[in-house]
């Protein structure tokens, strides 16, 4: 994940993916490596799960176990049957939780109590702690949550988010779902996306992909495009789908 932390320096930046395809998983690894390992502050807005999903994502890819494993050790109900199965050691266990909490990763999923919601959430963390990273997942709930009608009411929302980005000097990643409907193209990574160039003109724009290298059910390649100022970058992302760690690779296809 080492080359791809730059991914955050832009100050939006839009990351698409199919459902299913890992762009929690991409962003958690990524997360990880920026918080844990680089000692950065990152707010993480986490609306399409409940915390314990988010933390039992980034519990997994940094013990290395299977995420099926984690969810059933922290369930105090199937513990004691399952921790056999789950295959970890305790220790390790606690030790990956304390380095989760002792780090500057701030989880939230409720703004309902802030009068301008997230924006004024933002503006309160960035007072109190000198964040390197907002992280908001995903671009669909938060329109729902400021009750967006079109998009004029979605481009008056991301303003005010560049506006802030830009006045608190703070990067902000959103993730959002690709348009299923459509066949993926990989030339013109705009079409993609549900949302018109309109919109997307505000963004550094990222999409992960499909690859058509497959190794097994466990291992899976992924592409990562980045459009940045008109140039398109191009990652191979090796997925593991049971620990959710990601990693940037060379893929050698054998003949």
């Amino acid at each position: 994940m080492e080359k791809i932390k730059d991914l955050y320096n832009s100050r939006l930046s839009l990351l698409g993916a199919k459902p299913g395809v890992g762009k929690v998983d991409l962003v958690i690894n990524l997360i990880q490596e920026l918080a844990i390992k680089n000692n950065k502050s990152i707010l993480f807005f986490g609306f399409d799960g409940p915390a314990n999903w988010y933390i039992e994502i980034f519990l997994a890819s940094m013990l290395n176990v299977n995420y099926r494993d984690i969810e059933k050790y922290v369930e105090p109900l199937k513990a004691s049957k399952d921790y056999n199965i789950a295959k970890i050691k305790e220790d390790e266990y606690f030790k990956a939780l304390e380095k989760l909490y002792k780090s500057e990763i701030y989880m939230h999923n409720k703004t309902s109590y802030f009068p301008n919601g997230i924006l004024d959430y933002i503006k309160y963390f960035k007072c109190e702690y000198n964040l390197d990273l907002i992280v908001i997942d995903n671009l669909e709930i938060l329109n729902n949550i400021y009750g967006c009608k079109n998009e004029e009411d979605l481009e008056i929302l991301i303003q005010k988010l560049e506006k802030l980005s830009f006045e608190e000097n703070v990067p902000i990643l959103i993730l959002t779902s690709l348009d299923y409907k459509k066949s993926f193209i990989k030339i013109n990574l705009l079409d993609n996306f549900k949302y018109s160039e309109h919109i997307l003109k505000y963004f550094n724009v990222i999409s992960l992909l499909d690859s058509d290298y497959i190794t097994s059910k466990k291992i899976v390649y992924k592409e990562l495009y980045i459009l940045k100022d008109n140039k398109v970058d191009k990652l191979n992302i090796k997925h593991n789908r049971e620990t959710k760690q990601m990693e940037v690779v060379e893929i050698e296809i054998e003949n």
